[in-house]
C-alpha cells in the first residue's frame, strides 16, 4: 500500500468537512441589490471604450474617472485621450492625457486631486495635477 493513502484520505474527509461548512453560507446568502450596467458611460465623440484599467471616485464625490486604452487595448500612436471624467448619468465633463502614455496601467488620485498614473510601457509613473494642467515624469523628480 502506498505511503500516501492515508494523507488521500485525510484530505478526501477535510474537502467534505469544508463543503459542509460552506453549504450553510451559500444557502443564506442575501441577494446582491447591485447590477452590472453593460456600456455605461458615453465617450467624446460617441467612441467606444478601450480596456479599462482603472476606476476613481473623484474627490468631490459626483462624478468618477476612468482611465482607458484610447478604444483599443493601448495608446501608442492614437491621439485620443485615455482618461476621463464622468458624471453620475456617465456623460464625459473632462478628458486629459493624449499623447502622453503608450500603454496606461492604472492610477490613483491623492486628497489634493493629484493623478498618479503608471505607464506600463515603459514602465514609468506620471504625476498629472489637474488644475495646474501640468505632468511631471517621477524619473525627473529625485
Amino acid at each position: 500500500m502506498s505511503d500516501f493513502t492515508p494523507l488521500f484520505k485525510k484530505c478526501k474527509v477535510l474537502a467534505v468537512v469544508c463543503l459542509g461548512a460552506i453549504f450553510p453560507i451559500l444557502t443564506f446568502a442575501q441577494d446582491n441589490p447591485y447590477q452590472v450596467v453593460y456600456y455605461w458611460g458615453e465617450l467624446p465623440g460617441g467612441r467606444p471604450m478601450g480596456v479599462v484599467t482603472g476606476v476613481q471616485p473623484d474627490i468631490d464625490g459626483e462624478h468618477i474617472w476612468i482611465i482607458e486604452r484610447c478604444s483599443a487595448n493601448q495608446c501608442a500612436g492614437i491621439d485620443h485621450h485615455p482618461i476621463h471624467k464622468l458624471d453620475k448619468e456617465g456623460n464625459t465633463v473632462k478628458s486629459i492625457g493624449a499623447g502622453i502614455f503608450a500603454w496606461p496601467q492604472g492610477f490613483d488620485m491623492d486628497a489634493d486631486g493629484n493623478f498618479w498614473v503608471t505607464e506600463g510601457a515603459p514602465m514609468v509613473m506620471l504625476a498629472q495635477h489637474l488644475a495646474q494642467n501640468e505632468v511631471w515624469d517621477i524619473r525627473s523628480l529625485r
